[in-house]
Protein backbone atom coordinates (compact mmCIF):
# COMPACT_ATOMS: atom_id res chain seq x y z
CA UNK A 1 0.00 0.00 0.00
CA UNK A 2 1.14 3.96 -1.03
CA UNK A 3 -0.63 7.00 0.17
CA UNK A 4 -0.08 10.34 -0.07
CA UNK A 5 -1.87 13.20 2.45
CA UNK A 6 -2.53 16.54 1.60
CA UNK A 7 -3.59 18.80 4.62
CA UNK A 8 -3.52 22.71 3.44
CA UNK A 9 -5.87 25.22 5.80
CA UNK A 10 -6.81 26.66 2.62
CA UNK A 11 -7.55 24.13 0.62
CA UNK A 12 -8.86 21.27 2.61
CA UNK A 13 -7.71 18.12 3.23
CA UNK A 14 -7.41 14.89 0.44
CA UNK A 15 -5.65 11.09 1.25
CA UNK A 16 -4.78 9.23 -2.58
CA UNK A 17 -4.28 5.38 -1.90
CA UNK A 18 -2.68 3.27 -4.05
CA UNK A 19 -1.79 -0.46 -4.36
CA UNK A 20 -4.15 -1.20 -1.53
CA UNK A 21 -5.20 -4.60 -0.85
CA UNK A 22 -8.02 -4.65 2.32
CA UNK A 23 -7.79 -8.16 2.60
CA UNK A 24 -3.92 -8.31 2.37
CA UNK A 25 -3.62 -5.69 5.13
CA UNK A 26 -5.81 -7.07 7.77
CA UNK A 27 -3.64 -10.73 7.14
CA UNK A 28 -0.73 -8.78 8.07
CA UNK A 29 0.46 -8.32 12.29
CA UNK A 30 0.25 -5.26 14.04
CA UNK A 31 3.70 -4.86 14.90
CA UNK A 32 5.01 -6.33 10.99
CA UNK A 33 3.01 -3.94 9.24
CA UNK A 34 5.29 -1.58 7.09
CA UNK A 35 5.22 1.78 7.70
CA UNK A 36 5.99 5.05 5.70
CA UNK A 37 7.80 6.88 8.73
CA UNK A 38 5.19 9.62 8.58
CA UNK A 39 2.87 9.99 11.54
CA UNK A 40 -0.47 8.93 9.44
CA UNK A 41 0.57 5.25 9.44
CA UNK A 42 -1.60 3.97 11.95
CA UNK A 43 -4.33 6.32 11.41
CA UNK A 44 -4.72 5.16 8.05
CA UNK A 45 -4.06 1.53 8.36
CA UNK A 46 -6.85 1.51 11.21
CA UNK A 47 -8.87 3.10 8.98
CA UNK A 48 -8.40 0.84 5.68
CA UNK A 49 -8.68 -2.18 7.99
CA UNK A 50 -11.89 -0.95 9.55
CA UNK A 51 -12.78 0.26 5.56
CA UNK A 52 -13.33 3.68 7.23
CA UNK A 53 -11.42 6.25 4.89
CA UNK A 54 -13.94 8.94 6.39
CA UNK A 55 -12.63 8.19 9.95
CA UNK A 56 -9.12 8.67 8.14
CA UNK A 57 -10.28 12.42 6.55
CA UNK A 58 -11.65 13.75 9.56
CA UNK A 59 -8.92 13.00 12.05
CA UNK A 60 -6.76 14.59 9.37
CA UNK A 61 -9.28 17.35 9.16
CA UNK A 62 -9.19 17.49 13.04
CA UNK A 63 -5.25 17.76 12.79
CA UNK A 64 -5.08 20.17 10.37
CA UNK A 65 -7.68 22.80 12.02
CA UNK A 66 -5.34 22.37 15.15
CA UNK A 67 -1.90 23.40 12.93
CA UNK A 68 -3.75 26.19 11.76
CA UNK A 69 -5.46 27.28 14.63
CA UNK A 70 -3.18 30.36 16.93
CA UNK A 71 -2.32 27.40 19.49
CA UNK A 72 -1.19 24.86 16.87
CA UNK A 73 1.55 27.99 15.90
CA UNK A 74 2.37 28.86 19.10
CA UNK A 75 3.53 25.64 19.31
CA UNK A 76 5.32 25.18 16.47
CA UNK A 77 7.18 28.45 17.12
CA UNK A 78 7.86 27.19 20.37
CA UNK A 79 9.64 23.75 18.97
CA UNK A 80 11.29 24.81 16.88
CA UNK A 81 12.37 28.08 18.66
CA UNK A 82 11.35 31.01 16.60
CA UNK A 83 11.70 34.46 17.68
CA UNK A 84 9.52 37.42 16.85
CA UNK A 85 10.24 41.05 16.45
CA UNK A 86 7.38 43.25 17.79
CA UNK A 87 6.88 44.42 13.97
CA UNK A 88 6.45 40.53 13.38
CA UNK A 89 9.57 39.66 11.33
CA UNK A 90 11.57 36.15 12.58
CA UNK A 91 14.40 37.38 14.64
Amino acid sequence: MDYAISAAGDRGEHITFTDYDRDALCRLIEDDLPLTGTCWDHEVIVGLREDNAEMVLKSLHDDTEHIYSDEGLKELCEANGYEFTETGRIF
